[in-house]
């Protein structure tokens, strides 16, 4: 069950290469977080979503989240995602690859 009154929780990247943990390796700055959401309706809240992410940029591999980030404006959103988008980087500092991870409830 979802508490509004007492949402409080930290978001963490463990990123792992081969099954090793390569998370020292990926700089903070590799790091971006963005959230998706939706209205009551289920329109999506573009403005509302941009605004969170320029607030949390630079916020690198963990980031509380409280429920000021939720942005419930009157009513539960329909729909909402903490997304870390994450680049690793090869031993020459060149992008080996991205890849993604979603918290949705």
């Amino acid at each position: 069950i979802f508490d509004p009154d007492r949402f409080n929780l930290t978001l963490s990247i463990i990123a792992k290469l081969y099954n090793m943990d390569v998370t020292a390796d990926i700089l903070d700055a590799d790091v971006q977080w963005t959230r998706y959401s939706e209205d009551a309706d289920g329109v999506e809240r573009v403005i509302s979503d941009q605004a969170w992410a320029l607030k949390r940029a630079g916020a690198g591999k963990s980031i509380d989240l409280t429920i000021d980030d939720c942005d419930f404006n009157g009513y539960m959103p329909k729909t909402i995602k903490f997304i870390a988008t994450v680049t690793l980087r090869d031993g020459m500092g060149n992008e080996a690859g991205t890849d993604t991870a979603i918290f949705q409830y």
